[in-house]
């Protein structure tokens, strides 16, 4: 086939059968096409992030993940992982990585601020990420700076960011 043939083919594929495709050939061969992963990748919802993994795998066969993790290193390899991952497991992580023998009480702050919405799934990913670990007990530090947190870290989400879409998510504190 010529690749005018080629081309054409691949502009009647679905959109995310495209991007998959186009994923793949920047990783496949001798190096990367940085640039044209990044393009691919961050700009992506989390819908399409975990079409994108399903289509991939189906079209190539193989995990694309794993296929960015041996063809990455370093920080890179991190950033692009870091936007096939589902949300929950990155704020989870991002938690674990805060605290320790010394605790970045900001990052902290920031990271339960921005997972807020979404602490019944981020508690789940912490405990499954982290032997079972439980989120609120990795908050330390003096009692006012540990009780706010531990409020946040127990939030109870009554409707999940799928189910309402855009719209706020309607989360309240535990009953005491």
């Amino acid at each position: 086939a010529s690749l005018s043939h080629v081309a054409t083919a691949q502009l009647l594929l679905p959109p995310m059968e495209r991007l998959a495709d186009a994923v793949h050939y920047c990783l496949e061969g001798w190096g990367t096409d940085n640039t044209g992963l990044i393009t691919c990748l961050v700009h992506l919802s989390e819908q399409q992030r975990s079409m994108l993994l399903e289509v991939y795998a189906s079209r190539h066969s193989r995990d694309l993940v794993q296929f960015v993790k041996s063809d990455t290193s370093g920080d890179f390899e991190f950033g692009l992982v870091t936007c096939l991952r589902p949300p929950c497991e990155v704020y989870s992580e991002a938690f674990r990585r805060t605290t320790g023998l010394t605790t970045n009480k900001r990052n902290l702050i920031n990271w339960m601020c921005i997972a807020k919405d979404r602490m019944d799934q981020v508690r789940q990913a912490f405990a499954a990420q982290n032997s079972g670990q439980q989120l609120v007990d990795m908050v330390k530090g003096s009692d006012d700076f540990r009780d706010t947190l531990s409020k946040v870290a127990t939030r109870v989400c009554t409707e999940s960011a799928e189910q309402v879409g855009a719209a706020a998510v309607g989360c309240g504190l535990p009953p005491a």
